[in-house]
């Protein structure tokens, strides 16, 4: 069953390279992750955001893809982990297949499947790709 990724298309700065780590949605960041049946909302679109419908992966295989880089607390006050990076991983937009790409950032929607995408997910802290993921 296939899901939709909800891509963030503008990448945000801030002055505060902390805050800019740990808040900033960047280029390629994966939003959210939807079901098939999906009906965006009227701001889920361009400029800021793209869809990506995955067409060989279900949503909870996707979802992987919403992860944030988190350390532990060492707080005994406050257990909570603190988030390090906003997202763990990235789309790499510009490297997408043309038509794919060419979705994305002209109509604000393309599909793709697993084979021809995972080679295009980008782990940021180890910074290799998917590939090696079925």
């Amino acid at each position: 069953m296939p899901g939709w990724l909800l891509i963030n298309m503008i990448g945000k700065n801030h002055p505060d390279a902390t805050v800019d780590l740990r808040a900033m949605y960047k280029r390629g960041d994966v939003v959210d992750v939807h079901p098939p049946a999906w009906v965006p909302g009227n701001k889920e679109g361009l400029p800021q955001f793209s869809r990506l419908l995955v067409n060989d992966k279900p949503v909870p295989f996707l979802a992987k893809y919403l992860l944030s880089e988190e350390e532990p607390s060492v707080d005994p006050e406050d257990p909570m982990p603190r988030r390090i990076r906003r997202r763990l991983y990235r789309i790499d937009i510009e490297n997408l297949p043309p038509p794919v790409r060419n979705g994305l950032n002209n109509s604000g929607e393309a599909d793709i499947n697993w084979l021809a995408l995972r080679s295009r997910i980008i782990d940021k802290v180890a910074s290799q790709d998917e590939s090696g993921v079925e």
